[in-house]
């Protein structure tokens, strides 16, 4: 197991240890956004890890990669609506600490594809990213399909049943995002 599946599985760990049924609509906006906050540090922290660099957080892109909208409905809204509904509640936790961690993942190697294109520093050439899958039975083929296909950093990931991705919890189709435990890997080329 590599570093950031390790990151990911104790992200989803501690998740799992979340006491659901004592959230209330009044605290349930603050956990959410604390959950979602930890899974973009680490997703970028796991991103500058793998590219070799110093992570540093731009504070409004935390802001932007927790703030998503369902069916007209931001993310919160559909946290305080399913309280009491441990199920409901649990796979929308998971599958947002997903999207955030792997938005923070991008956000970071745009950052240092930025910066090294802005200095033309030679640290390296273009930046890819490459779709992993944790490689197990859980794994559905739509993402199977996926594993080891590298693409550049701005390009979208497409599975055989014709859904887009940029990266794992961002597809189109919600049943390509729920329980997803891809995660994306970084290199110079």
């Amino acid at each position: 197991m590599n570093a950031i599946e390790e990151r990911l599985i104790r992200g989803f760990d501690e998740l799992n240890r979340l006491e659901y049924l004592k959230l209330t609509r009044k605290t349930v906006e603050s956990k959410f956004a604390e959950v979602l906050e930890e899974a973009y540090i680490a997703g970028f922290a796991s991103a500058a890890y793998i590219l070799g660099e110093t992570p540093r957080v731009n504070i409004a892109d935390i802001g932007n990669a927790m703030t998503k909208v369902y069916d007209g409905e931001s993310i919160f809204t559909k946290a305080k609506n399913y309280v009491g509904n441990e199920g409901e509640l649990k796979r929308l936790f998971e599958s947002e600490y997903h999207r955030c961690f792997t938005q923070g993942e991008l956000d970071m190697a745009k950052a240092v594809a930025k910066s090294a294109e802005n200095a033309a520093s030679g640290t390296g050439g273009e930046i890819v990213k490459e779709w992993r899958t944790m490689r197990d039975d859980k794994v559905r083929d739509t993402h199977s399909y996926l594993q080891g296909v590298s693409v550049p950093l701005d390009a979208e990931y497409t599975t055989f049943d014709g859904d887009k991705a940029k990266a794992p919890g961002d597809f189109r189709l919600a049943s390509n995002n729920a329980n997803c435990r891809c995660y994306l890997t970084f290199k110079r080329i």
